[in-house]
């Protein structure tokens, strides 16, 4: 969340209460060797998996596109990892 404020930061407090609540539901806590997955549809929002099993979805089209901007939208902290994942370095 504090990557997602940082991005966007006019959100309302509301809105960052819901956001947090939401994303606690499908993010699992996690160990060294597992996998993590996230699938965005900008029009519907997003599924999350953990080694392969499903851990929710999340269908604010609004909060995925903000939470997949962490890594993939401009104003990510690690520019290189954004050209990696977008094909961008080759």
């Amino acid at each position: 969340m504090e990557e997602i404020q940082r991005i966007h930061s006019s959100l309302f407090k509301s809105t960052i209460d819901q956001w947090r609540q939401a994303l606690s539901r499908v993010l699992v806590d996690v160990r060294a060797g597992d996998q993590l997955t996230g699938v965005y549809s900008p029009a519907q929002g997003a599924r999350f998996y953990a080694n392969d099993r499903e851990t929710g979805q999340i269908d604010d089209p609004v909060l995925a596109h903000a939470f997949f901007s962490i890594w993939l939208g401009p104003s990510t902290r690690d520019p290189g990892l954004r050209r990696k994942l977008l094909g961008l370095d080759r």
